[in-house]
C-alpha cells in the first residue's frame, strides 16, 4: 500500500514542480520532507483516534485540510514560488494529507 502511494506522489510532484524551475534534488527533498512529516502526522492522528474513536472528525479535518493545502500549493507555485517556503508548505501538506491512507485503511478494516 505504501509503496504505490510513494511512487504516485513522486511522479505527480515531478510533473507539478518541474515547470516552476525545481531541480530533481529539490523535488526529492520536498518529497522526503512530505513523507517524514507525514509519518509524524499519521502517528498524531492515529493516537487521537485511539483515544477518542472519532474517525469522522479526523477524516473531515484531513479532507478539508488536504483541499486547502493543495489550493495553497497551487497558488504559491503560480505567484511567489520561493523555494524554502515551498518546503514548509510541503511539510504541512504532508502532515495533513499523508495520514489519509492509513486512517482510511484502518477504518475499512
Amino acid at each position: 500500500m505504501g509503496n504505490g502511494t510513494i511512487i504516485a506522489f513522486s511522479s505527480s510532484s515531478n510533473f507539478i514542480m518541474k515547470p516552476y524551475g525545481y531541480t530533481d534534488i529539490q523535488i526529492a527533498i520536498n518529497g522526503v520532507l512530505l513523507m517524514v512529516v507525514g509519518t509524524v502526522g499519521s502517528i498524531v492522528f492515529s493516537l487521537y483516534i485511539k483515544r477518542t474513536f472519532n474517525y469522522k472528525r479526523v477524516l473531515m479535518v484531513i479532507s478539508f485540510g488536504s483541499c486547502i493545502m493543495l489550493l495553497v500549493l497551487c497558488f504559491w507555485l503560480t505567484t511567489a514560488n520561493v523555494k524554502p517556503v515551498t518546503a514548509i508548505i510541503m511539510a504541512i501538506m504532508g502532515f495533513i494529507v499523508t495520514p489519509s491512507a492509513p486512517i482510511c485503511f484502518d477504518l475499512g478494516c
